[in-house]
C-alpha cells in the first residue's frame, strides 16, 4: 500500500519469496531548511545463522526520483542504503515517491526481514556525494 509518510520515519515487512517492490511518499514541507539537504536512509536486519556462523544478508535498493533526476541507493553487501537529495532537486509542498525494492532473496522460508526507512534535512556541509 501507498500513502503519504509526512513525520521522517516508515516501516514495513518482506516474507522470504515476496518480490514485490514497497512504494512510500515523502512530502517536501513548504518550507524547505536553508542550507540543507534531504537524506534518506533504508536499513534492514539480517538473517544470521549460528550453524554456519555465516550472515545471509538479503539485498533491498533504495530509489527515489526527483524534479530532474533519478537517485538510487544500491550497495550488494550491507544493509543500509542512503540517498542524498540536494534541495534544488526537489519542489516544496511536493509529495515524491521512494521505492524499496527487493533484490537478493536470503529470508529464511517461513521468516519476515523487517526494515525502516528514515528521513531528515542535513546540514549541506555534511554531505560529500554530491
Amino acid at each position: 500500500m501507498s500513502y503519504p509518510v509526512p513525520h521522517g520515519i516508515w516501516r514495513d515487512s518482506w516474507y522470504h519469496g515476496d518480490t514485490s517492490d514497497r512504494v512510500f511518499w515523502l512530502e517536501v514541507p513548504y518550507d524547505i531548511p536553508v542550507g540543507k539537504h534531504l537524506r534518506v536512509v533504508l536499513t534492514w536486519d539480517s538473517n544470521a545463522k549460528t550453524a554456519t556462523a555465516t550472515n545471509d544478508l538479503t539485498d533491498f535498493d533504495l530509489y527515489m526520483t526527483g524534479d530532474s533526476k533519478e537517485y538510487v541507493s544500491d550497495s550488494a553487501n550491507s544493509n543500509i542504503e542512503i540517498i542524498n537529495i540536494p534541495q534544488e532537486d526537489l519542489t516544496p509542498a511536493t509529495y515524491y515517491p521512494f521505492t524499496v525494492k527487493h533484490s537478493i532473496d536470503r529470508i529464511p522460508a517461513g521468516e519476515f526481514t523487517y526494515f525502516c526507512v528514515a528521513w531528515t534535512w542535513a546540514e549541506d556541509s555534511a554531505n560529500s556525494l554530491y
